[in-house]
């Protein structure tokens, strides 16, 4: 953990997102999380709009994974996707989705 430390501190971004997962849950994990979040991590963005999703609050959750899909990241893409969907924006939603699949997300299970 001093390592995770020491590079959270020297500004890696993706060490203060491995640092709140190792904390698991309190304050300070959800303290590192937001930050990686706000720094534009894409998996942060990711795991805290599932945790939204999870919770009910579909808005919350589509916020964070625009975030995370417009940046790139598949699984937020398909994710995003179906909740559009859900919420009767088809046309969006085929959108993310299609992004998606356009980076081989979901994989195809026969490889």
């Amino acid at each position: 953990m001093y390592w995770l430390e020491q590079a959270r501190e020297a500004g890696y971004v993706r060490a203060t997102y491995r640092l709140a997962r190792v904390l698991a849950k309190g304050g300070r994990a959800e303290e590192l999380m937001q930050q990686a979040v706000h720094a534009g991590y894409a998996k942060a963005q990711y795991m805290q709009g599932m945790s939204r999703l999870r919770v009910g609050d579909a808005e919350q959750a589509a916020a964070l994974l625009r975030l995370a899909a417009d940046s790139g990241h598949a699984p937020s893409q398909l994710e995003l996707g179906w909740l559009l969907e859900t919420q009767g924006r088809s046309e969006e939603g085929a959108v993310y989705s299609g992004m998606a699949a356009e980076r081989g997300y979901p994989q195809d299970e026969a490889n």
